[in-house]
Parts: structure tokens; sequence; C-alpha cells
């Protein structure tokens, strides 16, 4: 594993496996088997042997972030939050990237939850809620830990779009304005996310009819992306 010959190591460590006494196999026995099948995408099997490894193991806390990972390359989003967490809980000072993965695990369990067949009609809006709410506090987090960073406030901002689609209330207003703040300081940032940014507080304060406040947020896309069609439109409709 540690050389990257992932695929004679699976052969190895099956060869190994089922050579020896089961009570004999301990837990980085399991553990690098499950990390040579995740290799080789066989990440269902994966999952299999890092449960073996956490039920042998009288520190099963080293596991989770892996555990977390596979489960979201195979998008089971709320799987892999559910182990997020469990990693986060247990570590002294959780890393930030660590925090804002667990955050968008959440979000991305609530935005894909007509996925799993599991859930009935009866709990599913309740559920996908739920999970929103969870992203939004997770998002939170994020912000205390690292204010300076637009990523806290951009993420509360699309879980908060989402409580107020229409955005009448505004509720995501506040963090939008928090990116632009941050965002327009910073010497590199992403443009898709600064132009989504401006978009939804054009979008606001033409619903408000503030046109004048409006016109400003759509001539900011321009300038950065002169052909932005929704911006251009917007403009052109508001002459």
């Amino acid at each position: 594993y540690e050389v990257g010959q992932y695929a004679d190591g699976v052969s190895r460590m099956q060869d190994f496996l089922n050579s020896v006494e089961p009570s004999t196999i301990i837990p980085s026995d399991y553990k690098y088997y499950a990390r040579l099948l995740s290799k080789n995408e066989q990440d269902s099997l994966s999952i299999v042997y890092y449960q073996k490894a956490i039920v042998t193991s009288n520190s099963p806390q080293e596991f989770y972030k892996e555990i977390a990972i596979v489960y979201e390359r195979m998008k089971k989003f709320d799987m892999a939050a559910v182990y997020y967490e469990k990693y986060i809980r247990g570590v002294k000072k959780a890393d930030y990237s660590d925090v804002f993965n667990w955050g968008k695990d959440l979000y991305f369990a609530a935005d894909n939850i007509d996925s799993l067949s599991q859930v009935n009609d009866s709990t599913r809006i309740e559920h996908r809620k739920e999970l929103y709410y969870k992203a939004d506090s997770v998002f939170s987090q994020l912000i205390i830990i690292s204010p300076e960073n637009y990523l806290g406030y951009l993420w509360r901002a699309r879980v908060n779009a989402i409580f107020d689609p229409e955005s009448e209330n505004g509720l995501a207003k506040p963090f939008y304005e928090k990116v632009v703040e941050v965002l327009e300081l910073s010497k590199s940032f992403n443009l898709k996310e600064l132009i989504e940014t401006y978009q939804y507080l054009g979008y606001y304060y033409f619903i408000k009819e503030d046109l004048k406040q409006s016109k400003i947020y759509w001539n900011k896309i321009l300038t950065i992306d002169p052909e932005n069609e929704i911006a251009r439109k917007a403009v052109e409709g508001m002459k």
C-alpha cells in the first residue's frame, strides 16, 4: 500500500486473510486491506473491512475520517456526514477542512434525500429540513473558527436561500453580503461564487423594487463576465 502497488497488495492481503487464523488478525490488517480495496475502486467492500477494523480496535477513532472519505466517493453523503461527525467529536481540535467537509456532506445529503428509497414520503421533508438545519449549524462553526474565510458565510447563504426560495425574507442576504465583504478584499477567489453572490443580491433588491441597488450588483457581474446572459437581461429589463 505504502509504495502504491495497490492491485498486488489486494491479492497478497486476500491470500494472507485466507491463510491465517481469524483470531490472529489485528486491526491494522483490516485497515490496510480496506485501504487497498478502496484504491482498487472496491469501495463497498472497503467499508466492510473498515468496520471489521473498528470492531477489533481499541482506538477506532483513526478510521472514521477514512470511512467518511470513502462514503463521499460513493456519493453516500448521509453516511459520510455521520462518520465525519464521529471523527470530529473525537479530536481535540478539528481542522477547518474537516468541519467544512462535514457541513458539505450534510448539505448534499439533504439535497439528495430523494434518492434514498428507505426514506418514506411522510418523513422525507422533515428529515431534509433537519439535515439543512444541522448543516447551517456546522457552517456557523466554520465562521467562528475562521471569520476571515468566506466559505462559512457562502454555505450559510446557500442553506438559508433554500429556506427562503423566493428570497422575499432575505434570509440569505446578510451572509451573501458578508461574502462580498470578504471576497472583494481578497486577491484570490472563485469568480463563479462571486457571481452567485452578486446574482442573489441583484435579484433580492429587484424584488424589493430598489432598482438602483439591484443594478449595482448586475453590473458588477458584467464587469467580471461581460457575456453573462442573466445579468445582461436583468440590466436590459430594468431600462
